[in-house]
Order: structure tokens, then C-alpha cells, then sequence
């Protein structure tokens, strides 16, 4: 842009500068550390709670700890069966 203001000073100022930011500055600026933090804590909170959940929904359709382990980590049904049989 300073290049074409060189080329046709006539329909720039004289004192034409541009400065290019970053997005990141102008959107985040100071506060970038504390998101990065805030979402790996909410990331770190999330998968907790999936965990919990799993374990839970594993538990109350098993009553044998293997299996609900087994269910937890995402087993098919059809595969928890075949291990029964």
C-alpha cells in the first residue's frame, strides 16, 4: 500500500503509514494466557465429567465391573454378549 501512495501521491497524504496487527493481538491481546489456561481447564473439566458419566451409565446397566468397564470404554453391545457367551 505505501508502495502505490509512492506511486500516486495525489491521492495519499503525505504522512500515509499503515500498520498491519495481528488478529490475535486486536481480538486477545493481554488476555491470551488466561484463555489458554481457562480452556484447558474447561477441557480438563469436560472430559472429567464424560468420564464420570461413562462410568456411571457402565455401572447401572452391569452389575459385573468387568463388563461395565468394558461398556464404559465403548464397547458394542453385540461384543459385550459374544463375551458372555
Amino acid at each position: 500500500m505505501e508502495t502505490l501512495a509512492r506511486q500516486t501521491p495525489d491521492n495519499f497524504p503525505p504522512d500515509f503509514k499503515i500498520h498491519l496487527l495481528p488478529l490475535n493481538d486486536i481480538a486477545v491481546g493481554k488476555f491470551s494466557g488466561t484463555l489458554v489456561a481457562l480452556f484447558l481447564a474447561l477441557a480438563l473439566a469436560g472430559d472429567r465429567l464424560r468420564q464420570c458419566l461413562d462410568s456411571s451409565i457402565g455401572a447401572r446397566h452391569c452389575p459385573n465391573r468387568e463388563l461395565a468397564i468394558r461398556f464404559a470404554m465403548g464397547a458394542s453391545r453385540g461384543r459385550i454378549v459374544r463375551q458372555l457367551l
